[in-house]
This record gives structure tokens, C-alpha cells and sequence, in this order.
């Protein structure tokens, strides 16, 4: 390429530096570029969390009864009462709670439990080992009607900080520790926060988890408060106590947890939390599979599935945890008209306020279709851009300094193309107006209906001559067009016309 065509390469790099720097004067290309993003990121075990917090809940129990000696008398004219707290999970919106089996079996042990520090006071002659032993294999409890069983209490407790609803609740069936510990309880009640149940088959060895629940160690050095521990963990083993399956985990578990969900991290529960051996004070605990919870729940009628603010309330936290804390924001306060009680709403509507205030919403993709048109206007912008100023180069090199051809390039497809008539740019051609069409190629119209012109030399079409220019100069100017020439110079640069 001789001087003069490096200089307008350069000419057409500096348009196209000016064009680019145009168009990323557009809105729709600051979307495509990259930004640092310092919004908070959220773990799994956050998202995992925050999808099955709404459906936990608390239980109480309470179980009252008489103790009744060996010889057939009443250890006390007054009834003993037991109470213990629980965890548990919706699993229907219709007022279907589930939680472990041995939250609301074995009355018997709990009201001896209880009633066993005024039986020792009466026998202090037996060591305490001795006579629970003695206790145990030869006491009755029994409800207010003689040979009843012992009154059983529960209720659901949900809500957020101290606040909440207590509802009682029925127990629908239940399987013990040795069959299966899962439970079913009824309230009355229709527009409960829900969970999914996860299959056998989407728990494998290695799967990473979150048990919940409340932990009764924790109420006696904290404030009360419906907010639930989280324990992350894996599923260690498939196992089986006889022939009921269990899953083992390394989440750590105490009192209290008993009923409460393992979930994965899709928030789905993959079973209840049911027992530790004891003495271990390595974390190996089990949990009762939801397919045995399924199985009650089939033998009704019912499936656990998720109610439509259940589903809202999920598609507002997606939008939270991707940054758009405006749709986010919108998605809480539809959850809150349609379940005024919903759990954990407050918290994160408060947060995504706080949020968006710092960080704004994310935009959308840049590949979406809120932006792409901005994107391809931009673009088209830039095109013009780029074309008009390399005709308007392009006819300022005809006008000062010509561009020298080799000899046989003009009019040949593919070679250089020269320029069209003054103030119309370049004729039709490859970028910047070069490249002749092949025979037969009809161009099409160009921008603002303008349609160039054939191309001088390619086959088909017709050329209007040039306009001639006056010779001056002893021959140092073409006597066709007039374009200077120089002295090495045996065809025109400008027409092709041979001039030596």
C-alpha cells in the first residue's frame, strides 16, 4: 500500500475510533460493559435458608395423666404434667403440619419423667439408678378416666421474633422411632406457609444439607425468638435400624431440633430430624426420610405441595438475591396482601430497601430485549457514522492528494473503486467504498434511499464519464480528469486514464 493509502487507513482507523467512542455514549452500550458488581452474595446455605424458613414452626406439647403405683394406688390424687418444644414444618398449606414421631409418643415416659423427682423423695432408701429401673418396669399413667390414656396438648406456633400465632393442633397419626418417627398434625388453618418434599432419589452420599429447627439449650442463654437454628452438614450414609431407613448427617442436632426439616440446598426436604446416639459427641445424627411422611400424607388424600403466596414469595426472593431488589420489594408486599402473617417477609424487604438504595437495581442482561434495541441503535449509529465520514475522507483524498493504483487494478472486482459523484460518498463497494460488485450484482439502496451508483468497469453496467479536466503544468496533471500526478507515475490515480 503506498503512503497515501496508509494515510487514509489511518484516516478510516480514527473514524472508527471517533464512532466506537459514540456509540459508547449510548445507554444500551453501558450495558455491555463490564462493571464491579458490590452487591452482597448470597451462599447456598442462605438461599436454602431462607426458602424453608417460612414453613418451620415451633410445637409444644403437653401431656397430663396419673401416676399409678404397682399395688393399683394413685402415687398422688393430683395429675403430673409434662411439657417439651419440638420442631416442625408445613407441608401442606391447608393446615397440614409434619414433625417427628416421638414428639408426640411415649406420654408414659414424659409424665413419669416428670413426676420422678417427688417418687424419689418418697424413696430415698434406692439409689436413683435403681429405682428408675423399678419405676419404669412397674408404673401406670393413665388419663382422668381410669385406664385412659394420658391428655395430649399441642400447638403450632409460627411468626417471626416474638411474634407470633399459636394455633392447637390435632395429631392425625404418627409412626415411633422404631417404625419410621414421623408425625402428622392438623390445624385449622388454610393459608399456611409451605415446603416441597425431595425423593430418596435426590439424596445421595455427599449431598450437602441444612437442618432446622430450635435447639432448647439456645432458649436458655438467648431471648425467646421464633427464628430457627440452621446446621449445615452432608448426608454421611444411607442406614437402617431394622428395616427402617434412615439418613445419616454430619449436621450438628440437640433437643429441640427433634421434627424439624433437613433440606438440600433447593430448600426441598429431604427428611425429619430424628435422634443421635447417645454419648456421641461427634455429629452423627439421623434423619427419618419424607417418604414415610409421604405415605401418611397419601393414605389422605394429600400431597405436600406449596400455596400461591408460597410460590411469590419465591419468585420475589429470586429477584432479591439477583440484585433486582425493586421487583423484589414489589414481590414481599404482594406475599404480605395475600398472607398478612407470612414469616421472614419483614426482614427481607428491609434488606432489599437498604440494598437498592446502595447498590440499584441490576440492569437487565445486555442480550435482552429491554436493551438490545438500544444496543443495535447504537450500532447503526456507529455504521452511519463510519460511512459518512470515510466518503467525506474519500472525497477530500480526490481533492488534495489522489491515491496512487497500480497499473491494471481499475474496475477489476475486488480492486479499488473510486469515488462517486461530489457530495454522494463512495459507490458501492467493500468498506470505505473499495470492491467492485460482480457481474450481474444489482446493489441495493443505501442509507436514506440513496442507491449507488455501477461500478466503472464491472461487467453489466454502465459508467457516465468523468467530467475532463484542463492539462496545466507541462503534463503534471492527467488530461482526462485533472488529478496531479507524480512523476513515477504512468496512469492516473484517479481515472486510470494513462497519462505518461
Amino acid at each position: 500500500m503506498s503512503g497515501s493509502g496508509h494515510r487514509f487507513s489511518r484516516r478510516l482507523a480514527a473514524c472508527s475510533v471517533l464512532a466506537l467512542g459514540l456509540f459508547s455514549a449510548f445507554p444500551g452500550a453501558a450495558l455491555a460493559q463490564d462493571t464491579p458488581d458490590t452487591r452482597p452474595a448470597a451462599n447456598p446455605e442462605q438461599r436454602a435458608a431462607a426458602l424453608i424458613r417460612p414453613a418451620t414452626v415451633y410445637l409444644e406439647g403437653t401431656a397430663t395423666g396419673w401416676v399409678r403405683m404397682p399395688d393399683g394406688e394413685l402415687f398422688d390424687t393430683a395429675p403430673y404434667e409434662a411439657s417439651w418444644t419440638c420442631t416442625g414444618f408445613v407441608v401442606n398449606p391447608d393446615g397440614w403440619v409434619a414433625t417427628a414421631g416421638h414428639c408426640v409418643d411415649d406420654l408414659r415416659t414424659m409424665i413419669l419423667d416428670a413426676a420422678f423427682g417427688d417418687i424419689y423423695a418418697a424413696n430415698t432408701d434406692w439409689t436413683p439408678e435403681e429405682l428408675a429401673a423399678f419405676v419404669d418396669g412397674s408404673f401406670t399413667v393413665e388419663g382422668e378416666k381410669g385406664g385412659s390414656d394420658p391428655a395430649l396438648e399441642m400447638a403450632v406456633l409460627f411468626g417471626e421474633g416474638t411474634s407470633g400465632t399459636r394455633l392447637p393442633a390435632s395429631v392425625i397419626e404418627y409412626r415411633p422411632l422404631e417404625q419410621g418417627d414421623v408425625a402428622l398434625l392438623k390445624v385449622q388453618r388454610d393459608d399456611l406457609p409451605s415446603a416441597l418434599l425431595a425423593t430418596d432419589d435426590d439424596v445421595a452420599i455427599g449431598t450437602p444439607v441444612l437442618s432446622v429447627g430450635f435447639p432448647g439449650s439456645t432458649e436458655q442463654v438467648t431471648d425467646p425468638s421464633l427464628e430457627p437454628t440452621n446446621k449445615s452438614g452432608k448426608v454421611s450414609a444411607k442406614k437402617t435400624s431394622g428395616t427402617v431407613p434412615f439418613y445419616e448427617t454430619d449436621a450438628a442436632l440437640s433437643g429441640g431440633m427433634s421434627g424439624g426439616p433437613t433440606v438440600d440446598l433447593e430448600g426441598r426436604v429431604i427428611g425429619v430430624n430424628s435422634f443421635g446416639p447417645s454419648g456421641e459427641s461427634q455429629a452423627f445424627n439421623f434423619i427419618a426420610p419424607s417418604s414415610g411422611l409421604e405415605e401418611l400424607l397419601a393414605a389422605r388424600g394429600i400431597t405436600a405441595q406449596l400455596g400461591a403466596a408460597d410460590e411469590r414469595y419465591r419468585d420475589a426472593l429470586a429477584a432479591y438475591y439477583d440484585g433486582r431488589y425493586s421487583e423484589a420489594i414489589e414481590g414481599f408486599e404482594s406475599v404480605l396482601a395475600m398472607s398478612p402473617e407470612y414469616p421472614g417477609i419483614s426482614g427481607l424487604k428491609s434488606d432489599a430497601v437498604r440494598l437498592r438504595d446502595q447498590h440499584g437495581d441490576v440492569s437487565a442482561s445486555p442480550a435482552s430485549s429491554s436493551s438490545l434495541p438500544l444496543i443495535l441503535g447504537g450500532v447503526a449509529v456507529a455504521v452511519l457514522v463510519i460511512a459518512a465520514l470515510g466518503g467525506f475522507l474519500i472525497l477530500r483524498s480526490r481533492r488534495r492528494t489522489p491515491v496512487p493504483v497500480a497499473a491494471g487494478f481499475h474496475g477489476v472486482p475486488g480492486g479499488p473503486v473510486p469515488p462517486g459523484p461530489a457530495g454522494m460518498g463512495p459507490q458501492q463497494g467493500g468498506p470505505g467504498g473499495f470492491g467492485a460488485p460482480p457481474a450481474g450484482f444489482a446493489p441495493p439502496a443505501g442509507p436514506g434511499g440513496y442507491a449507488p451508483q455501477p461500478q466503472q468497469g464491472a461487467p453489466g453496467y454502465d459508467v457516465p464519464p468523468a467530467t475532463p479536466a484542463p492539462v496545466t503544468q507541462g503534463g503534471r496533471f492527467c488530461p482526462s480528469c485533472g488529478t496531479e500526478r507524480r512523476d513515477s507515475e504512468n496512469f492516473c490515480s484517479n481515472c486510470g486514464q494513462r497519462i505518461g
